[in-house]
């Protein structure tokens, strides 16, 4: 009889998210309190969630995903990426907002805004790279309340 070495594959695939993260429910809790009730509110906020690889970033932001339904959350994996306003670009996209050919990033929120019945928020993980590549772009859609008006959350 031949015994299997990993009984339960599905924990080591990208799209698992495990039904409670353990030892992540106080920043699951502070990311809502300053992140998410803002936002519902109307109001955009930003957060960075950082750490060491395997800590449970990516699971623990895929779980406020999946636990909320008022707001419109768009998730972007930056691995590839090689602007934020591209991410905007797919953003825009995934709300049936139609972008073509080049855009600038006040036409982009200015439709989101126009458009959304739901407040939004982005998620952008691996970005490190993307942020050492388009700091600038970074720092504009962190900016998007006062330069646009606009109200995601980041």
């Amino acid at each position: 009889m031949i015994s299997k070495i990993i009984r339960n594959p599905e924990p080591l695939e990208t799209f698992f998210i495990p039904e409670k993260i353990i030892h992540r429910e106080k920043q699951i809790r502070d990311i809502f309190t300053s992140v998410i009730l803002p936002l519902k509110n109307g109001i955009g906020s930003s957060a960075f969630v950082y750490g060491q690889s395997g800590t449970g970033k990516t699971a623990t932001m895929k779980r406020i995903m999946g636990s909320e339904n008022e707001i419109h959350i768009f998730y972007e994996n930056a691995i590839s990426i090689s602007s934020f306003k591209k991410v905007m670009g797919d953003l825009a996209y995934s709300m049936g907002i139609s972008i073509e050919g080049k855009f600038s990033y006040e036409s982009v929120f200015r439709s989101i805004e126009r458009i959304r019945n739901k407040n939004v928020l982005l998620i952008v993980d691996e970005s490190l790279n993307l942020i050492r590549k388009d700091f600038e772009g970074l720092y504009t859609i962190m900016r998007a309340g006062e330069l646009f008006g606009s109200s995601i959350g980041t």
